[in-house]
């Protein structure tokens, strides 16, 4: 059977693989007799570029010089009679389809977990590497053009993330085990603040800085909800992992070192409390317009350790609190929200090519360059899809009262908000920058308003709220199944 992308990759799935999956006859995960049993299995894989990298979340080329802490892609596979999932959380900027499909039809041939049960999503931190996209294509090209090769390019790094991928979810399916649970909504104060605000003259800028005596007031809420998934070992009772998820942006930890931020220091703290083997999966929310930048005090902002510590007491003063899941009932749904990308020339591409390649005689302000980032992103995503942009979107059932929805790109707040609004599940995880590229999705507010967000969007105004009301009827559809 031949299996189609829309970058025209085929992938081939072996009859024989097919029969397997049909049978249920696997190597692991084994199945299982008790109906209501609920499996876990956890991994994690090392997924650190080589030293001297590019840095992904920037406008111009940054090298890495070194090491702070490892990244890795996270797994998470769950099993309930009969049916498979995997979640794939990875300490890069994003994960292009590119990667997220290969990595999923990979998935589904070896361990024969639908394609459509499977998410691979990245946490969006800016301390890891630039492998694709645009801008690694015109930093690639240049190098290629002047030294014969590209010397920040060692590997094949999308090829690698692919491999690590599959690999996180083998090894966690290897290592399940029959688990309880137990979720609740939690509420986290003082991390998270809109960045985006109106101005004295009218307009609304993002991140005007601290005390600016021109700042009116904020443009958008904060959402303060801290949803925990706890999972405990069946046996022993003891917490083996968490789910997370959080709406602020993973931008904290900078320099020039390789670094997962708050959620690489997030496990290691959970670790000090429930040992060496506990596993914390954390997933960025609908942050596409807050972040940890304060700008009403002079105080500094927190850092990824201050983040970290703050979620740490969130989760441990949260656990006697959370509901215990009495019938676990594990399912997923899918589904593709088709939107318009935004209109653009080829003059406006031409004009955009022209503004990267001669930027170091011209030197076009920071807006110049998103605006031309955002028409040659949206000009290489026609070319693959043709006017309409699929947004894919994946809704976990974990019980009838906790569902896990994963989004692509960086999804406004509000949005985030309003799907919890409409969700027929009293605890709604989000979890964005699933499965595809990263560019904002605003409101229809927020197009109106303008600003750097909306000049990096690659989608028409109204994207957002037809992704709301389509994921939402998707979870009516969810909450119903039995």
């Amino acid at each position: 059977m031949n299996l189609h992308n829309r970058f025209g990759f085929t992938y081939t799935v072996s009859c024989k693989i097919l029969v397997v999956c049909l049978l249920g006859i696997l190597v692991a995960p084994l199945s299982f007799s008790d109906d209501n049993a609920f499996f876990v299995g956890n991994s994690q894989v090392d997924i650190t570029p080589p030293v001297g990298w590019r840095m992904a979340g920037h406008y111009y080329e940054k090298f890495n010089n070194g090491i702070h802490d490892p990244l890795y892609a996270k797994a998470m596979v769950w099993e309930q009679n009969g049916v498979k999932a995997a979640l794939v959380i990875c300490d890069v900027c994003s994960v292009p389809y590119s990667v997220s499909a290969r990595a999923r039809h990979r998935i589904s041939q070896t361990l024969c977990i639908p394609y459509d049960n499977i998410s691979i999503a990245a946490t969006h931190c800016h301390a890891g590497p630039e492998y694709h996209g645009i801008l690694w294509r015109i930093f690639s090209e240049e190098a290629i053009k002047k030294h014969g090769k590209d010397p920040h390019a060692s590997i094949d790094y999308q090829k690698f993330m692919v491999d690590c991928c599959v690999k996180s979810v083998e090894q966690a399916a290897k290592g399940m085990k029959a688990v309880t649970l137990a979720s609740g909504m939690a509420q986290q104060k003082g991390v998270a603040f809109n960045r985006r605000f109106h101005m004295k003259d009218g307009s609304v800028r993002f991140n005007p800085g601290k005390m600016n005596p021109d700042i009116v007031r904020a443009a958008g809420p904060v959402d303060e909800d801290f949803p925990v998934l706890l999972f405990r070992d069946a046996s022993s009772n003891k917490p083996v992992a968490s789910l997370t998820s959080f709406a602020v942006h993973t931008a904290v930890f900078g320099g020039d070192k390789y670094g997962a931020d708050f959620p690489g220091l997030l496990q290691v703290n959970l670790r000090e409390k429930f040992g060496d083997e506990f596993f914390s999966l954390y997933g960025i929310g609908a942050a596409g317009d807050t972040n940890h930048f304060n700008v009403n005090t002079t105080e500094p902002n927190n850092n990824s350790a201050d983040i970290a510590a703050a979620f740490t007491q969130t989760i441990l003063k949260a656990i006697p609190e959370l509901k215990p899941i009495a019938k676990p009932s594990l399912y997923v749904m899918t589904k593709k929200v088709s939107v318009p990308f935004v209109d653009i020339t080829d003059s406006q591409v031409a004009g955009a090519w022209d503004a990267f390649k001669t930027r170091q005689e011209k030197n076009p302000s920071f807006m110049e360059l998103v605006q031309a980032w955002k028409v040659l992103n949206t000009d290489t995503m026609m070319k693959w899809e043709g006017k309409q942009h699929n947004m894919e979107v994946h809704a976990f059932r974990i019980s009838s009262d906790t569902v896990i929805v994963t989004w692509p790109h960086e999804i406004f707040v509000e949005l985030g908000m309003a799907l919890k609004e409409k969700s027929p599940f009293k605890n709604t995880f989000i979890i964005t920058l699933a499965d595809d590229f990263d560019f904002y999705v605003p409101t229809r507010k927020a197009f109106a308003e303008g600003s750097y967000e909306i000049v990096t969007s690659s989608v028409k105004a109204g994207a957002g709220e037809k992704l709301v009301n389509e994921t939402a009827g998707l979870l009516e559809k969810l909450k119903m199944v039995r």
